[in-house]
């Protein structure tokens, strides 16, 4: 395969959607052959001295184990997160609810169409009333202004 070839197999993997996981369960998995591995090698090859190969084995178990238990402390930290995340959202969703039916109640309680356009009438009527007084008034204390002179 020549270059221009296998650059642009390159070029068409990197261009594939990927799929994003879950990336310590990503790791896990990627590692889960490591765990059975050592146990394998050692069944396989019962003739090797055990006591040099078990110290070694024993270190990369134990390192392995450390591995594996930081991985599921960030997996359970990472669920503990999503799932603060997912209480707060339910405790805004009841609060919503709280206000849509305030707001319901509040709706329900309104005087009716009739009866707005009863009062708009009313206060329609007063405010010429208002506005005629006020010229009157006016008007009364012109005159009043001028016989006063």
């Amino acid at each position: 395969m020549d270059a221009d070839a296998q650059l642009q197999l390159y070029l068409d993997r990197a261009k594939e959607p990927k799929q994003r996981g879950f990336p310590p369960l990503e790791a896990l998995s990627a590692r889960l052959n490591e765990f059975t591995e050592p146990l394998h090698h050692a069944e396989a090859s019962p003739d090797t001295a055990p006591r040099q190969s078990e110290p070694s084995s024993a270190k990369r178990r134990a390192s392995d184990l450390e591995w594996f238990e930081d991985k599921f402390q960030e997996l359970k930290t990472m669920l503990s997160r999503r799932e603060s995340d997912t209480s707060e959202i339910v405790s805004i969703n009841i609060k919503l609810a709280e206000i849509i039916d305030r707001v319901d109640r509040l709706t329900a309680a309104l005087p009716g169409e009739k009866t707005m356009a009863a009062v708009e009438t009313q206060l329609t009527e007063l405010s010429r009333s208002l506005e005629a007084t006020r010229a009157q008034s006016s008007s009364d204390a012109n005159r009043i202004a001028r016989a006063a002179k």
